[in-house]
């Protein structure tokens, strides 16, 4: 039961990651069609921010991924002792 709830959690941090970058690159679309000196601002900041926060989520996520199966793996062995 812990592990389906784990997985949940985990699905949903990659889903949230996915509409950041997926938001990031419309705002960068849109600011490419845009022809104002403030669209390179929007275009670096807004649309970099949003990228990088989707992929350092991303990363995060995968990381965490490992050591918290590494946790439930040792949960399982010391139950089942």
């Amino acid at each position: 039961m812990k592990a389906m709830n784990h997985t949940d959690h985990i699905h949903r941090k990659l889903q949230v990651s996915g509409v950041l970058v997926i938001l990031g690159l419309l705002v960068e679309a849109v600011c490419l069609l845009w022809s104002r000196p403030i669209a390179f601002v929007v275009f670096a900041g807004l649309g970099g921010f949003l990228m990088a926060t989707g992929v350092l989520l991303f990363l995060y996520s995968l990381v965490f991924v490992v050591s918290r199966e590494k946790e439930v793996v040792a949960a399982d062995k010391n139950e089942a002792s």
